[in-house]
């Protein structure tokens, strides 16, 4: 085997192994481009022999982790990162002062769970019996740590 395609071996498998650390999940690029370093350096090893196999050994570490270095110091991470802020939250404990028989109005289908608005905030609310149609009056029936469940009023 030649030089041009130990090199390549080796190329193509930091490749893979780079893509699969910042861009691909799943594991299948990495597990190929490993065992393509791996073909690589074997390779090195069985056809010119035990010199030349520690040098492209250690060759092909020093150049993954001065790739990996110059990657994670790139701002490589601000062009791929989410930054949407979720401004969403959910019911807690003790924050709120609801009681039991409170009304409100539900502002999505409960189909079991959905919106509503009691005393002019939005929670998430569970329902007792089965669907509730959006602009549904409600009153509260009970309170289980986070989870308020209503049922339709008048029923």
């Amino acid at each position: 085997m030649s030089w041009t395609i130990i090199i390549a071996l080796i190329c193509i498998g930091i490749v893979l192994v780079m893509l699969e650390i910042f861009i691909l999940p799943g594991m299948i690029a990495g597990i190929i481009g490993g065992i393509a370093i791996i073909v690589g350096i074997y390779q090195a090893y069985n056809t010119f022999g035990s010199i030349a196999g520690h040098i492209t050994a250690s060759a092909t570490v020093a150049l993954t982790v001065v790739l990996l270095i110059l990657l994670f110091r790139s701002n490589t991470w601000k062009k791929a990162a989410l930054h949407d802020v979720v401004e969403g939250r959910m019911n807690t404990e003790g924050q709120t002062n609801l009681q039991i028989g409170e009304s409100g109005i539900t502002i999505s289908r409960l189909s079991p769970i959905g919106k509503a608005e009691i005393n002019s905030a939005l929670y998430e609310v569970h329902s007792l019996s089965g669907s509730i149609a959006p602009n549904t009056e409600i009153e509260i029936t009970k309170i289980e740590g986070y989870k308020i469940f209503v049922k339709p009023k008048n029923t």
